[in-house]
């Protein structure tokens, strides 16, 4: 069990290579963006979602998430992230939010465990 959970978090740290900070005022939009696309059972899990980190990245490899309209493959497309920390962490990982670096269009959530 232990083997899938370090190659995941492998995974996204590997994803996240290369990316970027936002300035300041987007990145306080499009953190509520994202904080207000989560359900209400979501937000009351989130630890301080005002500090949530929003980073842009360009996954090299394929990084799929779920989105409203079932599995999308972020492969080479960039993308912000907002990654929500959760009183669940420790058994799912935090919530990732994946937002449309042009547009701010909430594309999906990240995969949890």
């Amino acid at each position: 069990m232990k083997t899938p959970v370090i190659f995941l978090i492998l995974l996204l740290f590997a994803s996240f290579a290369g990316c970027a900070k936002i300035g300041k005022a987007p990145e306080e939009e499009l953190r509520t963006l994202a904080y207000e696309s989560l359900s209400k059972e979501e937000q009351q899990t989130t630890l301080d979602w005002t500090k949530a980190p929003v980073v842009t990245i360009k996954p090299p490899n394929s990084l799929l998430i779920w989105s409203p309209q079932g599995s999308l493959d972020l492969k080479g497309r960039e993308v912000v992230v907002v990654s929500f920390n959760t009183t669940q962490d420790p058994l799912l990982g935090p919530i990732q939010v994946f937002l449309d670096v042009t547009t701010h269009e909430i594309l999906g959530k990240g995969l949890r465990l």
